[in-house]
């Protein structure tokens, strides 16, 4: 079973290098460049979005600590960032590791692509 999953692996990559008209060493090798690029576009992205909130959530706490004594400026001026805020926060927390562990381990996640695209686990 292992030495057919791996022949099937071989034929899906000579396959799709042949129909690009490279060798299949290069193949591999742009998935490879192409997982680490993932993960450093998705982490600076992320982060990116993260110091987006972080200075949203610092304009509305100093909006709102001068008038704390109104409720409803916390409930419809605050609450909705910290919801707002909340969401890519918990997102990134998830897929964030992900995206690390394309940067430092490539070749796994170049591996697992040409997996899922042959239907394996």
């Amino acid at each position: 079973m292992n030495e057919q999953f791996q022949t099937k692996v071989l034929e899906y990559i000579d396959g799709l290098a042949k129909s690009l008209g490279v060798a299949a060493e290069y193949v591999f090798t742009t998935l490879v460049r192409q997982q680490f690029i993932e993960g450093v576009v998705y982490t600076s992205t992320w982060l990116a979005v993260l110091t987006l909130l972080a200075a949203l959530m610092v304009i509305y706490v100093r909006k709102f600590s001068r008038d704390w004594y109104d409720a409803d400026d916390w409930v419809f001026g605050l609450l909705p960032v910290l919801i707002f805020a909340g969401v890519p926060v918990i997102l990134g927390l998830i897929f964030l590791p992900e995206f690390i562990m394309k940067m430092f381990n490539p070749e796994y996640y170049a591996i697992k692509t040409i997996l899922d695209a042959i239907g394996g686990k």
